[in-house]
């Protein structure tokens, strides 16, 4: 369940971060 975790924060900060730059 960590690992899981670990994967959505990751690919929440990556959209988020897109987005920021678009």
């Amino acid at each position: 369940m960590d690992t899981l975790a670990a994967m959505a924060l990751a690919s929440a900060n990556t959209l988020t971060h897109c987005l920021r730059i678009n």
